[in-house]
């Protein structure tokens, strides 16, 4: 297959400038499989109705939910302009208010941030650093009718000279002490915590028995699929090579119609180094 210059140039913008490029969303994934299903039922009953009928009437009454099948409604609100500014920029109408900053406490007993003190057992309370995927999960209102829902964050990778005190230059970052790589690790991977609206705005709900923290440290996953077990999974920490400690460089995730969360790990390779013979 031979690729064209112009196909090269879509290719390069969309590497350089991953704004440009809209690649498509989980949920619209997955809602256009069930819209295309919906697609052929429509078009199999438009068959069978210009069988019956040969005339196009039938098709222009079923042409509107054909039209809701192939394009499924969209946020209505005016796009913002592509551009460079150093503003938060939102669509005209809309507010931009800080609900969560990272370090911020989100559960009952976790310590208020102090960048000049943080430790690893801290961090595992608090809100994560660097965000990227977003999602919000809907709860039942209260009997208030007050909209409340869970808020979960990525938490993709950290900035050791911007987060840690007394970090510059390049030999500092390949001498940090394990306390502060532990910080670093705790402070990856996603957090899941309940927000609800409030007479001022938005408010994390500390007190809720859903609000955790996943983090790049200590929380233990298992392995599932084709890999479980498989010898190169196989450690002295784990045998079976079926359970790993943490997830990082958290970056893509979704919704699935079922109302679970999928968070996605990129990059995880740079994270891996030393004496790699040297480690069983």
């Amino acid at each position: 297959m031979t690729v064209s210059q112009a196909e090269q140039d879509v290719a390069d913008i969309c590497y350089e400038e991953d704004d440009l490029c809209s690649n498509p969303h989980v949920e619209h994934t997955i809602g256009d499989v069930i819209s295309r299903r919906q697609l052929l039922k429509t078009l199999a009953a438009a068959g069978a109705a210009a069988m019956l009928a040969p005339s196009t009437e039938a098709v222009e009454k079923l042409a509107p939910s054909v039209n809701r099948a192939v394009n499924p409604s969209t946020l209505t609100f005016e796009e913002v302009a592509h551009g460079l500014s150093l503003d938060t920029e939102v669509a005209e109408g809309y507010e931009v208010e800080v609900l969560l900053r990272w370090g911020d406490p989100i559960l009952s007993e976790a310590a208020a941030f102090d960048p000049w003190q943080q430790t690893a057992e801290r961090q595992l309370g608090q809100f994560g650093y660097n965000c990227d995927f977003i999602a919000f999960l809907p709860l039942p209102p209260l009997s208030n009718g007050a909209p409340r829902g869970l808020l979960c964050v990525n938490h993709e990778y950290t900035n050791t000279n911007l987060m840690l005190p007394g970090i510059t230059g390049p030999q500092a970052l390949l001498q940090l002490p394990r306390e502060m790589v532990d910080v670093e690790l705790a402070a990856l991977g996603h957090t899941v915590c309940e927000i609800q609206l409030e007479k001022h705005g938005w408010a994390v709900q500390r007190e809720s028995v859903l609000n955790r923290r996943i983090s790049a440290l200590d929380t233990e996953m298992v392995v599932s699929g084709p890999a479980a077990g498989h010898p190169r999974l196989k450690t002295s920490a784990d045998p079976t090579g079926k359970r790993v400690l943490g997830t990082l460089n958290n970056c893509a995730g979704g919704v699935t119609p079922w109302g679970t969360m999928l968070i996605c790990e990129e990059n995880f390779n740079a994270y891996f180094s030393g004496a790699a013979g040297a480690t069983p």
